[in-house]
């Protein structure tokens, strides 16, 4: 993969959002304007970086860029209780949002959008830049963090738990197949025993978003269980339903994913602590082979 050569370097001070070069950055850091920012209590730095993207088709070439996000927030002055937000993710560019020619062609148009009601949870986002998202995904963190351990802080100064952090990255899946997958590994504490982990796989087709029965065809839920529940069940090396129970799996409220993705001649899908099994088992991926869904004419191409 081959880069353009294009990088730009975004800052943001106090309501100010600076589009530079990295050259102008590189400037701006090693003068005393860059330690302003630093000294604030939230200290956010972007970098975005084109690259190009998978190729759908031989001829086609999109190129996408990468968001790099590393900031911390300070719940009340610096050197104290803080919370650490790091954002990893690809995104399209504005000329990218396009709408696909041919079927075998993937749509742009909204990936975005659905991007970022996933990952920055901000509701509907259409029509809005996706660095502005980001930014106003940066904001919300720091007033719910400030909001939610600043009640700690008060009651409990000296809590360990007050020290929060989110990790968030997304990346675009070549798949191979007809459409394109987005995959977005969230792992954040907001207090509480543990870390929180959720993944989501997002699928885009000429038509936009894709669901189960986009792929798999009409009532791909009812018939893709069974098949699910034996993978499962081949995975963990028993042989019925009552020894899957006895390894702590939920069976009450198995489900097909919408969380899925191909790779390596496998339809992969994924399940995050709780959805059908306790926190111990983590993020779980039950995998089946293509070729047996084509055989089972579970796969609509």
């Amino acid at each position: 993969m081959k880069r353009t050569g294009v990088r730009t370097g975004i800052l943001f001070g106090t309501g100010s959002l600076f589009w530079k070069t990295a050259e102008w950055f590189d400037s701006l850091r090693k003068g005393g304007l860059g330690a302003m920012f630093l000294l604030a209590s939230v200290q956010p730095l972007f970098s975005v970086e084109p690259e190009p993207g998978p190729v759908p088709e031989p001829d086609a070439e999109t190129s996408f860029c990468r968001l790099a996000l590393q900031e911390r927030i300070w719940l009340s002055e610096p050197g104290g209780a803080s919370c650490r937000l790091s954002v990893s993710m690809d995104f399209f560019p504005d000329e990218c949002q396009r709408t696909g020619k041919g079927p075998d062609r993937p749509s742009f148009a909204g990936m975005n959008a659905a991007i970022s009601r996933i990952a920055f949870g901000l509701g509907e986002t259409e029509g809005r830049a996706f660095l502005s998202d980001a930014a106003a995904f940066r904001d919300k963190t720091a007033e719910t963090y400030r909001k939610g351990a600043g009640a700690v802080y008060a009651e409990f100064p000296h809590s360990s738990s007050l020290d929060y952090f989110y990790r968030i990255e997304g990346r675009i899946i070549d798949t191979g197949v007809y459409f394109w997958t987005y995959r977005i590994d969230d792992t954040r504490f907001t207090g509480g025993a543990h870390p929180q982990k959720e993944a989501h796989c997002l699928n885009f087709g000429p038509g936009g978003l894709l669901g189960l029965a986009d792929v798999f065809g009409e009532n791909a839920e009812e018939r893709l269980l069974p098949v699910l529940l034996e993978a499962l069940m081949d995975q963990e090396g028993v042989s019925d339903t009552a020894q899957l129970s006895g390894k702590s799996y939920f069976l009450d409220r198995f489900f097909v994913s919408e969380d899925f993705y191909f790779e390596g001649g496998q339809v992969h899908f994924l399940y995050n602590p709780y959805q059908i099994a306790p926190y111990s088992k983590g993020l779980m991926e039950i995998s089946v082979p293509v070729s047996t869904l084509r055989r089972m004419d579970l796969l609509k191409r």
